[in-house]
């Protein structure tokens, strides 16, 4: 597997496609900005990750950005993980 971004993977694992189905997918999907579909799940994901979690969303911390890590990683790896081990 190349080396993805963690956020990436589990916009592709939320969506059960590989990381290169999902970029070709979001390619026709969004022919002008192909990553326009993770960047607005990404900013859904925050929202729902924010309901439980108190932060400051224009200036978050690392502590933040990594408590949001931990949280996309349980929510979408685990039952995925080996989804499309190469």
């Amino acid at each position: 597997m190349s080396n993805w971004n963690p956020r990436y993977l589990a916009y592709c694992y939320a969506h059960e496609r590989s990381p290169e189905e999902m970029h070709a997918f979001d390619g026709q999907r969004f022919p002008g900005g192909r990553m326009c579909g993770f960047m607005c799940w990404n900013m859904q994901q925050w929202s729902e990750f924010g309901k439980t979690h108190k932060f400051d969303r224009h200036s978050k911390s690392k502590a933040d950005h990594d408590a949001y890590d931990a949280w996309l990683e349980a929510k979408y790896l685990p039952a995925q993980r080996d989804m499309f081990a190469a």
